[in-house]
């Protein structure tokens, strides 16, 4: 559109003046809560572990104002922490059950130890996990 200003970018696309309707910003779809540098996909996910990928650690974070569990995840192939989203480039996905949180986790290969941690620790700053 000629004469519009981009005053917000996003990594794939550019909106004019405002974020269009539906649209959530990164830094406000969980407010004050937990954010990792990048999310991950359930689908993307199960792709990377099929290609080889590992899980190496995983930290769960206990969300406080739900007492939901957001699970964070250390990857083989790529630098730093990531929860696993319903769809890329949303915010962390919880599960109120940590049996099934358990199993999800068993289907992507992981078996080893998980470590729960309630939201504002200051461990998870110490990690990366905001």
């Amino acid at each position: 559109m000629p004469g519009t200003t981009v005053s917000f970018v996003s990594g794939l696309c550019a909106f004019p003046d405002e974020a269009p309707s539906g649209y959530v910003l990164a830094e406000s779809a969980w407010g004050e809560a937990v954010r990792a540098r990048e999310g991950i996909s359930e689908s993307d996910l199960g792709k990377a572990v099929a290609a080889g990928v590992q899980v190496r650690r995983v930290v769960v974070v206990e969300v406080a104002a739900t007492a939901e569990l957001a699970p964070f995840l250390l990857l083989s192939d790529r630098p730093g922490w990531h929860h696993i989203a319903l769809r890329r480039y949303e915010g962390p996905k919880s599960w109120g059950d940590y049996r099934i949180l358990r199993r999800v986790l068993a289907g992507f290969g992981y078996r080893g130890m998980l470590r729960v941690v309630p939201q504002g620790h200051p461990f998870l700053s110490r990690i990366g996990i905001e």
